[in-house]
């Protein structure tokens, strides 16, 4: 990201940039940085409650810190990724696609 220039747009996977917010959190003050949020870190199966908490931590840092969040569900909106109700939420017009397909269902 340091070598990105200023201004630029990046997306960034939420599996990995919510984990790293000591990164991410400096670099969103000069790009345009979204993060793609498909399922809360710290409601990973299988984790210790410490773990849980420390990874909902570093979640909610990088997206109070980013200008956008793209959720890939509903689910995941109404989760918020540990950051809380979102508050500037706009629902796209464009329309699902099915799975091998190349239009719109």
């Amino acid at each position: 990201l340091r070598e990105f220039p200023d201004g630029t747009i990046v997306l960034l996977d939420g599996l990995v940039a919510c984990g790293v917010p000591e990164i991410i959190a400096p670099e969103a003050e000069r790009l345009q940085l979204a993060v793609l949020v498909h399922l809360p870190l710290g409601d990973e199966r299988g984790i210790a409650p410490e773990t849980a908490a420390e990874l909902d931590a570093k979640e909610r840092a990088v997206l109070r810190a980013v200008p956008a969040v793209i959720a890939t569900s509903e689910w995941a909106v109404r989760s918020g990724g540990g950051a809380g109700p979102p508050v500037n939420c706009r629902r796209s017009n464009v329309p699902a696609m099915s799975r091998g397909s190349s239009s719109p269902s």
